[in-house]
């Protein structure tokens, strides 16, 4: 599902992992609806604790969404909120 994110990470919490993997779903979803632009902008980036969380929701808080990927968009903000919380 994830081609590019084969490596092994350690995270705080699983919280921080299922926000990672909601905004890695995100990413996809923007790929696939061809927003390469945007999904240029999650490249690398892994939610592995509180301040790269704080740093995903800002980007994802911050981009313009097609109606195709805004509900991917909206899971990876409730689910970064919610680790955020824990």
């Amino acid at each position: 599902m994830f081609k590019d994110n084969s490596d092994p990470v350690l995270f705080a919490s699983p919280a921080l992992e299922n926000a990672n993997m909601t905004v890695l779903h995100c990413r996809e979803v923007m790929e696939r609806t061809g927003m390469t632009e945007e999904a240029t902008r999650l490249t690398g980036l892994e939610v592995t604790d509180r301040g790269m969380a704080q740093v995903a929701l800002e980007m994802l808080n911050s981009m313009k969404m097609r109606a195709e990927a805004e509900y991917a968009r909206q899971i990876a903000v409730t689910s970064i909120q919610r680790a955020l919380r824990s």
